[in-house]
């Protein structure tokens, strides 16, 4: 019996629950305090109507009140009603042709749009550009030196320094060999770095390259075989309308599609969500409602507070709080399992393919009375016999010619180099003086010198040297693709003329007889834009999007019911719970406190995780992370973390004092944790990703900035004592204070005063109101509100347009008056709202400028409007820090004087104006929708290319609605992958190259879209923290990101639908790390300008 015995009590041993420790025994305690302090206060706030229900209810429910109405705020049995036509209509008919016949049927009808709404003389445009054509070929034949410039000495000897790191089982006499060319070739190379801008000009000024030779090449030849197809497409295109007729039929009109895309975004924006607003009506509270009941009846409540009282008249009070507890409890049911169902199984794509279907029948709801085209009279007759084909053969040389001079201009005028030739020449000199001056350059040595060399190229530039010579590498292939072009091009003229083909194949005159006859070419667009889509219809996509907006109505009803269960039980006589003052801001800042509590708790649990974090930080890691603002502890966080857990432990030991005391001596451990060390883990950048690196994830989980908490703990003891005087006082254990009556004399002159004191105050009231109904009115106090209550988000939807607003014959406002040191100018710049924050071309803001400058005046009065004392320079400086050590005699007084200025405003916050509103009107939006999408894993001047050679180019955004249809026909096309990004039609703006987001270049304003199309920044939504131009500054290109959820995990968070700047020259298959292939661009899109 004996051995099983001690067999049973080593079992239970090992796996018994261990003892909670003494701060989890006070924080439990303290919980129970918090959650009926938090039920008082909202029943208190109900009937005193200062807590809205509806944002209570949302708040609980981890709803944004602004995504909740996007989601319900549609009239669902009408959506449901018109998605189940549309799916018993589709079930029955469909339109006959293939989604890729559409597809193609759509080109066509699109070339030839272009054409009959263009009128021109298309044989002599056409002889003109040949002759052009002809002219540049013979001098680029005769001249082909033009082609390299300065750049001509780059042979593969002076680049195979390169296979240093790629060939590593090189033998030692050939990387002497390898190394000895390099520094004997290095001139040219420097040469060629010192000549690239003027390189890139001859490059780009050359005529050829200005011409539209696609029309030449292609489109007269595709558009001929439009013409020929088009009376064949409007018959197919009769017979599909025919076959959908119940759809056509249907008369939908409204915009239930694009809403209920809309709620689908915001369900899935919401569930996504990272980090969610701080609660501040149901702080205590998660999914802890019903337990309430069991708080008021645990012992630790009923020893130091109830102490023997009655409940009955507490209870009854709180009874719309019981009722509200149950009827959550029926909101969660229907709600939780589809906060997050959608995401986790990936149902994104069903629910969008059901509302883009619903939208573009609504969308083209004017053309349902009579869908039907009349045929056309106007038929291609051509006599071409076989001069296509050898006008084809004829111009493949010099259609290659022209196709690797664009690639080769677009490289070197696009290149990261380019950004700053000076910077890489001279960090090339640099890295050339480190090794030229030893003379043991032999078969030992060559690792270490090659090793140095590259040590201080980086050193200097912060670029690998090789990736610095693999762009001359790429250079030189393009070079020699050119000149290989030019040797295979036999002829150059002569043969047979573009004027001959176009009259040959007769698509002229055709053109001719559309444009006459008024044919509906733009009718037939919108019939196969809803034809198209149609294609996309699933069974299973309705049944799943009827499902989910069934359940929607649920919710919308459920929590009305919620509403009025609330608003029932508004008024009771006497209730006690109105008796505790300032109960909203007690309950929050003891649950704010109780948080703290549970955070350290954490700590403790996992500091063998914690203190593992950083103790294998390498650079490889350090700077990504200073380059996205990491600062202070989260560099070495193994540091911090060990004084934290320390400092937890002693907090512990101090906690076992207090377990057992009154509640007062227990509130001390409040004061406790408000003196923890606080971990400063990121800068004020709005645009910091805490996500981006994983090996640091553990820190942002456990969340260790206890300065969050300082403010409720400090005033968590005070909380305590004000709730354990209210239950006193409702107990009968303490008096209510003895309120004084003050009598008025009837006719005595206080009394007179009084009157005409109130009624001065209502004239004035009044006459503010009314000036608040008008325009100026209006906008006057937005501006107050704003400058006294508004959030950061106020200030950033006016300063978006700060590169506008602010500027005066093309320079910054503000800057420029610093510049002159002229203090009215500045203060006018200051009042008027300029944006105070913005950087200069050198990377310093006014107040590192005017500290710098030593102007004691200018800096006073950028702080007293605001100016940030905590933002770094180009040089990672404060502004404070900008004032120089080594000072002349005359400048020592106003170094002095701004010293004392900083000192004196040391811990002082000023307001910020109010920035100027930026008129809508200066936008003009056109619809573009002659868009498509094409699968490949091409860089960002190949895509281009292939656009081109279908008379096209890459397209831009021009709103939501273009980005989303991108987004849905990008997937198909990309499949089986679930993400990835596509070429779209953007460039960074020439001023914005090689920088960052500053004032000048914003989020909306650094990328310009190139396709002469698209207009506005409707479109033009980027990535949080994008565009950042990359690490090495040379990111001059952009992708739309893609994929089958809202978000998608690629070293940080992307959202699908929103852009991303990207280095031009990057390819899909490039070999990359593995996290950064799921955004690898696998598409590109191409789009012609809509003329309608």
């Amino acid at each position: 019996m004996h051995p099983i015995f001690l067999i049973f009590l080593l079992f239970s041993i090992l796996h018994s629950t261990p003892a909670p420790s003494s701060l989890e025994l006070l924080t439990a305690d303290f919980e129970v305090l918090a959650r009926i302090t938090n039920a008082i206060s909202l029943q208190a706030g109900f009937i005193q109507k200062t807590i809205p229900p509806r944002e209570a209810i949302l708040e609980m429910m981890e709803i944004i009140p602004e995504k909740y109405e996007e989601m319900t705020g549609i009239d669902i049995q009408e959506a449901i009603r018109r998605l189940k036509y549309l799916k018993e209509s589709l079930m029955k008919s469909s339109p006959k042709s293939s989604y890729k016949a559409l597809d193609d049927y759509m080109g066509d009808v699109l070339a030839i749009e272009e054409e009959v709404l263009d009128a021109r003389n298309w044989t002599q445009e056409a002889e003109e550009m040949y002759s052009q054509l002809q002219g540049n070929l013979t001098q680029l034949k005769s001249n082909p030196q033009d082609l390299f410039g300065k750049c001509q000495g780059l042979d593969t000897g002076i680049l195979q320094i390169i296979r240093y790191n790629r060939d590593q089982s090189l033998p030692a006499p050939d990387k002497l060999q390898i190394y000895r060319n390099f520094i004997g070739n290095i001139s040219s190379l420097e040469t060629c770095v010192e000549a690239l801008s003027d390189y890139g000009t001859q490059l780009g000024n050359m005529p050829i390259l200005n011409l539209p030779l696609e029309k030449l090449f292609s489109d007269y030849l595709e558009l001929s075989e439009a013409l020929g197809k088009l009376n064949g497409i409007r018959d197919q295109i009769s017979k599909d309308v025919q076959a959908t007729s119940a759809i056509w039929s249907a008369n939908f009109t409204g915009d239930y599609g694009d809403r209920m895309t809309k709620a689908v975004l915001a369900h899935g924006t919401n569930a996504e969500l990272a980090e969610r607003p701080h609660p501040t009506y149901t702080a205590a509270f998660r999914g802890d409602l019903e337990k309430v009941n069991e708080d008021l009846g645990s012992r630790w409540f009923s020893k130091y507070f109830l102490k023997g009282a009655d409940l009955k008249n507490l209870k009854k009070g709180l009874q719309g709080f019981w009722d509200m507890a149950k009827g959550f409890g029926e909101v969660e049911k229907i709600w939780r399992p589809m906060f997050s169902e959608a995401a986790e199984n990936n149902e994104y794509p069903k629910l969008r393919n059901a509302s883009f279907i619903l939208f573009y029948i609504e969308k083209y709801s004017n053309i349902y009375e009579h869908p039907e085209i009349p045929p056309t009279k106007c038929q291609l007759t051509t006599d071409s016999g076989d001069i296509l084909q050898k006008y084809q053969d004829q111009e493949s040389g010099p259609k290659e010619v022209v196709r690797g001079l664009m690639s080769l201009s677009f490289h070197v005028k696009e290149g990261y180099v380019m950004k700053n030739t000076t910077k890489y020449h001279w960090c090339l000199d640099k890295a050339w003086d480190a090794v030229r001056k030893y003379s043991y350059q032999n078969e030992q040595h060559v690792d270490w010198l090659v090793e140095r060399m590259r040590d201080k190229f980086w050193g200097c530039s912060e670029m690998e040297l090789d990736t610095f010579l693999e762009h001359f590498e790429t250079l030189r292939e393009k070079q020699e693709r050119v000149v290989k072009a030019l040797e295979a091009m036999v002829t150059v003229g002569g043969g047979i003329s573009v004027g001959e083909v176009i009259q040959k194949i007769g698509a002229e005159k055709t053109i001719q007889c559309l444009r006459s006859e008024n044919f509906e070419i733009s009718k037939m667009i919108e019939i196969l834009d809803v034809l198209s889509m149609l294609e996309y219809f699933k069974v299973e996509n309705f049944d799943f999007t009827l499902g989910y907006l069934e359940r929607i109505n649920q919710i919308k009803k459920a929590v009305l019911n919620l509403e009025k269960v609330i608003e029932d039980h508004r008024s009771m006589p006497n209730n006690p719970v109105l008796r505790l003052s300032n109960s909203k801001l007690h309950a929050e800042n003891l649950a704010m406190c109780v948080w703290a509590l549970k955070t350290l708790i954490n700590v403790r649990k996992n500091r063998q995780k914690l203190l593992a974090v950083g103790q294998n930080f390498g650079r490889e890691i350090t700077e990504p992370m200073e380059k996205v603002g990491v600062i202070g502890d989260y560099l070495e966080p193994f540091v911090y973390v060990d004084q934290l857990v320390k400092q937890a432990d002693e907090i512990e030991k101090r906690a076992k004092e207090l377990v057992g005391s009154d509640v007062e001596t227990m509130t001390r451990i409040f004061v406790d944790v408000a003196n923890l060390i606080s971990s400063e883990h990121y800068s004020d950048d709005p645009d910091f990703d805490k996500d981006m690196i994983a090996k640091w994830q553990t820190l942002v989980d456990n969340d260790l900035d206890f300065s969050y908490y300082s403010t409720p703990l400090k005033r968590g003891p005070s909380a305590v004592v004000a709730i354990e005087d209210y239950f006193d006082r409702i107990f009968g254990r303490k008096a209510d204070g003895n309120t004084k009556t003050v009598v008025v004399r009837e006719g005595s002159w206080l009394s007179v005063i009084l009157i005409s004191i109130g009624f001065i105050l209502l004239v004035f009231i009044l006459i503010l109101v009314i000036y608040g109904f008008t325009k100026n009115g209006r906008e006057k106090y937005e501006d107050w509100y704003i400058f006294y209550f508004g959030k950061p988000h106020h200030f950033e939807k006016r300063w978006r347009y700060s590169a506008f607003t602010d500027v005066e014959d093309g320079k910054n406002a503000l800057h420029d008056a610093l510049r002159e040191i002229n203090d009215v100018n500045l203060k006018k710049q200051l009042r008027k709202g300029a944006y105070i924050k913005a950087y200069n071309k050198f990377g310093n803001t006014a107040l590192h400028v005017a500290t710098k400058a030593g102007h004691p005046e200018l800096v006073e009065m950028l702080i007293r409007h605001g100016a940030d004392r905590r933002l770094l320079n180009v040089k990672n400086r404060t502004p404070e820090q900008c004032i120089p050590s080594e000072i002349a005699p005359e400048d020592v007084e106003n170094y002095r004087r701004i010293e004392e200025i900083y000192r004196k405003y040391q811990k002082k916050q000023f307001r910020i104006r109010v920035p100027p509103r930026f008129p809508p009107s200066s936008f003009h939006i056109f619809v573009d929708e002659t868009v498509d999408v094409f699968p490949g894993t091409k860089n960002q001047p190949d895509s281009e290319a292939l656009c081109q050679a279908q008379g096209a180019t890459l397209s831009g955004l021009q709103n939501t609605a273009e980005i989303n249809w991108i987004v849905s026909s990008a997937l198909s096309v990309i499949v089986p992958e679930q993400t990835g990004s596509v070429w779209i039609g953007t460039r960074r703006r020439p001023d914005c190259i090689g920088s960052g987001q500053t004032a000048q270049c914003t989020k909306t304003n650094t990328f310009v879209w190139t396709d002469n199309s698209a207009t506005g920044i409707d479109g033009m939504i980027f990535q949080e923290g994008e565009p950042n131009n990359g690490p090495n500054g040379s990111q001059n290109c952009a992708v739309l990101s893609i994929a089958h959820t809202p978000t998608y995990n690629s070293y940080s968070t992307f959202w699908t639908g929103q852009m991303d700047d990207r280095e031009c020259e990057a390819i899909g298959t490039a070999p990359v790390v593995t996290p950064a292939l799921a955004r690898a661009n696998r598409a590109y899109v191409c789009g012609k300008k809509a003329r309608k």
